[in-house]
């Protein structure tokens, strides 16, 4: 299925996850080849990351039935998470977050991606001479 009106998609995403989430979503974020130059209209999905004040598996539930209606429109299931999980996440999935943070577009909240700083270090590893 061609994605004909993107900006429509993302509006339409932004609507229905906010009536869901209400008091407890921070922010939606668009990201992947959707935000680029790279999108193909034919063949890319959408990628979603939305950061929830509160990521309890009860809170989450009620989503399910709007995933499944946007998987149809190739909107993948949505990255859920929480400022904290972030913060403490950035060191062990700097590769992910580097990605997001390049390549995402806020479409509602605050933008949680622009600011993050992700600390590039060098590792050395030597070989034991026999």
């Amino acid at each position: 299925m061609k994605i004909k009106d993107k900006e429509k998609l993302f509006n339409e995403i932004k609507e229905e996850y906010k009536n869901i989430f209400q008091e407890v979503i921070s922010s939606i974020s668009i990201y992947g080849s959707a935000v680029t130059s790279n999108f193909n209209p034919s063949t890319s999905d959408i990628n979603v990351a939305i950061i929830l004040k509160d990521l309890k598996l009860k809170s989450l539930i009620p989503a399910k039935k709007v995933i499944k209606k946007f998987k149809k429109q190739r909107v993948s299931a949505p990255l859920f998470l929480s400022k904290k999980y972030i913060d403490s996440s950035l060191d062990t999935f700097p590769i992910e977050f580097l990605e997001i943070k390049s390549n995402h577009r806020t479409i509602y909240g605050q933008d949680y991606f622009e600011d993050i700083s992700i600390k590039r270090k060098i590792y050395a590893c030597r070989q034991k001479e026999n």
